[in-house]
């Protein structure tokens, strides 16, 4: 008798509370709010739901309720109305939209909807909200559409972000292959080179999921390697017709430092080039190449500015696909010029030497972040002009000196890709005449 009496006395005290609880909410908004979180916190969803529901007949303008709803709804997998209580907040509530517009383009990229996604990301990192999984999905979307460019500045900007971190080798991978849709292959073997390194030697037993998946992204980028190593040969033939209202008087591969010939004329340019690259993946990549060009002038004044350029070249890179990377860059051209030779008192024209000029020196690139790559170049220009006379100051051959620094800016808009440079030059020919710098 005593033990139920005690527990009508429980039964009674439970009862009170309950009453007390119940008006203290509705008489507190507060109250129910934090009462709701505390059931979303322990995953009672549909309770918190009613209760926010009941709450925001009551308050309608409690936004912090209505971001709470939203949560609740997509924990519910019930998107639909999830995305409706985040475009409700979008046009009621004076707090930052980019949180709205990021989870609204989540819900609206799982549903396929990608116009809209495409909008809601965009205005999230325009907001600076979640910038780098935002540039990631709109990267994604413009890769299925096969928009390249897009996709690698989307792809590129995400990099740049922390929150895009988690997606790292996913976006590499990705912007890899854009690289070589693009025809980027030392940019495409650089980013399957960083998928595959990613955290190969983590020994961190978290996230399964996760390194499941970027496991199986670079398994995947080391068989797109493979795929790339490979040696490759090409050969161009282009001929041009063209017409010149002053001819110049000097080929094309060489400055022209001398007033050109004032004769107009028809011409016909035929240029071969042909080449060989060894495979981009390996440490060395060698790759030496051949170019030839000539002009025909078909105004007989001007026959004697028809010239005709020899140019082999070879470049060599220590691992091109590296953050960093240098190597050594070299060519020289030999020039010849239709003329007359001075002991001869014929008018046949011949081709003899004009001028020989060289190139020579290393150069360098360096990715100092996913959106901004440096580049490097000095060269050492020797030249030698067959003409020249014996002394004066006319005097074109000698030598000089070439540097040029260069950034390479991605900005993950189209229309804004700038390439910075500043460069120095230094020309000292024999003769004074001719020397300059710059």
């Amino acid at each position: 008798m005593k033990r139920l009496f005690s527990l009508c006395a429980l039964v009674s005290v439970v009862f009170a509370s309950s009453i007390s609880a119940s008006a203290a909410v509705g008489a507190n908004p507060e109250v129910q709010l934090t009462l709701a979180t505390i059931e979303f916190q322990a995953g009672n969803f549909p309770k918190c739901r009613q209760m926010l529901n009941d709450l925001l007949k009551i308050d309608e303008a409690n936004t912090t309720a209505r971001e709470l709803l939203a949560a609740t709804q997509h924990q519910m997998k019930d998107d639909g109305a999830a995305a409706a209580t985040y475009e409700r907040l979008l046009k009621e509530s004076k707090n930052p939209k980019g949180p709205y517009h990021f989870e609204l383009a989540m819900i609206q990229y799982k549903q396929k909807k990608t116009d809209e996604a495409r909008r809601h990301f965009e205005l999230a990192q325009k907001a600076n909200f979640n910038s780098g999984t935002s540039n990631f999905y709109l990267g994604v979307m413009d890769f299925s559409s096969k928009d390249w460019r897009n996709a690698r500045n989307h792809l590129t900007a995400s990099l740049a972000y922390v929150d895009g971190k988690p997606m790292e080798s996913v976006t590499r991978y990705y912007l890899a292959n854009a690289y070589v849709q693009l025809g980027k292959t030392d940019a495409a073997v650089h980013n399957y080179y960083e998928v595959k390194g990613e955290d190969s030697d983590s020994t961190d037993t978290s996230n399964k999921g996760i390194h499941a998946v970027t496991d199986a992204i670079r398994t995947n980028a080391i068989k797109e390697l493979k795929a790339l190593d490979v040696n490759q040969r090409y050969a161009t033939l282009t001929l041009q017709q063209q017409f010149d209202s002053n001819v110049q008087s000097n080929p094309s591969e060489v400055d022209n430092a001398v007033a050109a010939s004032q004769q107009k004329s028809g011409k016909s340019v035929l240029s071969v080039a042909a080449g060989y690259s060894s495979s981009p993946t390996r440490k060395i990549q060698i790759t030496p190449a051949f170019n030839y060009s000539t002009n025909y002038n078909y105004n007989y004044l001007a026959r004697t500015f028809n010239f005709m350029s020899f140019t082999p070249s070879l470049f060599m890179v220590y691992k091109p696909y590296a953050r960093f990377s240098g190597g050594l860059k070299a060519d020289g051209t030999l020039s010849m010029q239709n003329m007359l030779d001075p002991n001869e008192s014929t008018r046949d024209l011949k081709y003899r030497p004009f001028s020989l000029t060289a190139n020579a020196g290393p150069v360098m690139k360096y990715e100092l972040t996913p959106r901004i790559t440096l580049g490097g170049e000095a060269y050492w220009r020797p030249k030698r002009f067959y003409l020249d006379p014996a002394t004066g100051t006319s005097r074109r051959s000698g030598g000089g000196v070439f540097g040029k620094l260069s950034a390479d800016l991605v900005s993950g808009y189209t229309w804004w890709n700038p390439l910075l440079y500043v460069s120095f030059e230094w020309d000292h020919p024999a003769g004074t005449d001719f020397r300059m710098y710059a």
